[in-house]
């Protein structure tokens, strides 16, 4: 109970805040992010999630498919390619479909 802060019996929390610290913003990401149209309180939560500068703020809002890499370059990638196409034309044969 907390009687020497409040007159009535009160229950005391179980648990504490925690705040994060604070981080210094760099200058280049505070412009970058104004290039964007951002607020300032918003380049503070995308740093708060990591974007710690212009280049990150770029990845940040570029296009999804622009950070995958070639599904073609990883090891026997033809052959699942070459099973794939069989199982899809069996898969359409099956439903009198055209496999193109």
């Amino acid at each position: 109970m907390s009687a020497a802060w409040h007159p009535d019996p009160v229950l005391e929390p179980r648990f504490r805040w925690s705040f994060p610290e604070t981080r210094h913003i760099d200058p280049d990401l505070v412009a970058a992010a104004l290039d964007h149209g951002l607020a300032e309180r918003m380049t503070t939560l995308l740093a708060r999630r990591g974007v710690l500068g212009r280049d990150d703020l770029i990845a940040w809002f570029a296009e999804p498919l622009a950070g995958l890499h070639d599904p073609h370059l990883l090891p026997d990638a033809d052959r699942l390619v070459e099973r794939l196409t069989i199982w899809g034309n069996r898969a359409a044969a099956r439903n009198n479909e055209s496999a193109a």
